[in-house]
């Protein structure tokens, strides 16, 4: 019979939300955690194994091995499906003033996760790298209007070509050494018929939520982590909340003492923000091995440049959003530990080595 894994602390959003859909569906559910201190055993998993392929993101994954061998041979998973039917990159490319989709729109988003093309051109050393990289960003461009589709269908397959398949794919990897992922976005039938839907359905999930809402009530009333810690509302208010809704409404002023308060959250509360945060313990501690090797990576960086965009260790990373931008820097990270480990034929760990 199936049994639901869900990774954080308890009293995280992820963890509490999961435990009432579990209920709900009457799964057996059981928590784990990523231990933060096992991020470095992790990081040099990603750098000997990975070659810097699919940056440092989600590298945690690793440590996960261990619960899934716990549980069944086979894991289903959603890996992909949030730009599959979720539609949540479309936003990156709609143009909200004309109601269009706009392909130039989406590739500037697309490039403004990572470095940016000048902070690379002043940190990689050689002559003709400003051309380079303009080549590699024209084959990018050439590859999403390479599609033949409409502009939200060429950005769905670009994103699936590319950042889901780098990206997100590769926890699908990381997790397939402990069970095999079974990866509901690879069917065919589901590819062709998200394809073929308009693009306005499929973005913010609007097709995706009005099914749960209409087909499964139970679920849909359920809070809903967002990676929010101020926006975690169920798709669909229970009866109950409906009626004291509409009577606190109804009394004006009074009803503010029986309206339901929000729930304002806690960033402590969301385990993405933890997991990703660059200057936590955990990061730090892959940091700090990779620092070993900054001086032998100066043959391919400019020091200044490699400093500015990749502090030491011992410094903070300055950024408002954990996801997008610190990409660059942890992508930084991976290919300084990678030039280090296979230059030096370094051992990986062993505690990190029997996880494979």
């Amino acid at each position: 019979s199936a049994a639901a894994l869900t990774l954080g602390h308890a009293g995280e959003d992820e963890v509490r939300f999961a435990a009432q859909v579990a209920r709900e569906l009457g799964f057996p559910h059981r928590v784990g955690e990523l231990d933060d201190a096992r991020l470095r055993d992790s990081g040099l998993l990603t750098a000997r194994w990975e070659h810097a392929c699919h940056g440092m993101s989600s590298m945690e994954f690793w440590a996960s091995i261990e619960m899934l061998r716990e549980g069944a041979p086979r894991c289903i998973n959603g890996f992909m499906l949030d730009a599959l039917i979720g539609g949540s990159h479309l936003e990156w490319g709609y143009d909200r003033a004309a109601h269009v989709f706009e392909e130039g729109r989406f590739f500037r988003t697309i490039l403004g996760f990572g470095l940016k093309a000048d902070a690379l051109a002043a940190l990689i050393k050689g002559n003709e790298v400003s051309q380079r990289l303009d080549e590699v960003i024209g084959a990018m461009r050439g590859r999403l209007e390479s599609y033949g589709g409409r502009s939200a269908q060429n950005m769905i397959c670009f994103d699936l070509h590319h950042r889901q398949r780098f990206h997100v794919g590769a926890i699908a990897w990381r997790t397939s050494f402990g069970s095999w992922p079974v990866l509901v976005c690879l069917d065919r039938g589901l590819i062709n018929l998200c394809l073929s839907m308009p693009g306005a359905m499929l973005m913010r999930r609007f097709a995706e939520e009005q099914w749960l809402i209409r087909w499964c009530p139970a679920l849909a009333e359920i809070p809903l982590d967002r990676n929010s810690p101020t926006h975690n509302r169920p798709l669909r208010e229970p009866l109950r909340a409906q009626l004291r809704s509409r009577l606190a409404r109804r009394m004006g002023r009074l009803g503010r003492l029986i309206e339901r308060p929000r729930d304002t959250g806690s960033i402590d509360r969301l385990r993405f923000y933890r997991m990703y945060d660059f200057n936590a313990e955990g990061w730090r501690s892959v940091r700090r091995e990779a620092e070993a090797f900054r001086e032998a990576s100066h043959r391919l960086f400019e020091p200044e440049a490699l400093s500015k965009l990749l502090p030491g260790p011992s410094e903070d990373l300055a950024f408002s959003n954990p996801f997008t931008e610190t990409a660059g820097a942890k992508m930084l990270l991976g290919v300084m530990l990678w030039l280090g480990v296979s230059s030096a034929g370094r051992a990986i760990g062993s505690h990190a080595g029997d996880n494979v």
